[in-house]
């Protein structure tokens, strides 16, 4: 297993992960056409503009890398994007299907939290992945709902660590 920091050539592949997994993890809970535009090229002119470093310059993007199939995980942590007594948040955490439930994704998790002691991350309440992180000991510590293509759905905070 080789987790590495993402670099400008890896962003295609990460773009076409994220929106692989974004639209089948995401079906049926965020809005269609929504959905429909979270595609492989939005999702990389979006990584291109943001920077593998996002917020300004303060995030990392970590990825999974198994010799001779390239990319098949990533995760992207920094600090808060708002107020929060953590000091680092989960911005994304994505997992090929074949890799899962073999310790990329505690891995990931592992290097996204880079060092802190707790690390934030917002999941969609009815997102299936949440188990994911209460299975690694997350606690909730709040609840929002956001506004995704004109839908309003909610939002659970946990603190993991």
């Amino acid at each position: 297993m080789s987790i590495r920091c993402a670099e400008p050539r890896d962003i295609v592949a990460i773009a076409r992960l994220q929106s692989r997994l974004w639209r089948s993890s995401y079906r049926g809970i965020v809005p269609q056409p929504v959905l429909d535009a979270f595609t492989p090229r939005a999702r990389e002119a979006a990584w291109r503009r943001d920077g593998l470093d996002y917020p300004g310059g303060r995030g990392v993007t970590w990825v999974f890398e198994r010799e001779g199939e390239g990319i098949a995980g990533f995760a992207a942590a920094g600090p808060p994007r708002a107020t929060s007594e953590l000091e680092r948040e989960l911005y994304a955490l994505y997992v090929a299907g074949d890799h899962q439930r073999r310790g990329v994704g505690s891995a990931l998790l592992a290097a996204a939290a880079d060092g802190a002691a707790t690390l934030l991350v917002w999941v969609l309440e009815d997102n299936p992945a949440r188990t994911f992180y209460l299975r690694r000991g997350a606690r909730r510590v709040g609840r929002r709902r956001i506004e995704v293509g004109g839908a309003s759905l909610a939002e659970i905070a946990y603190a993991i660590g």
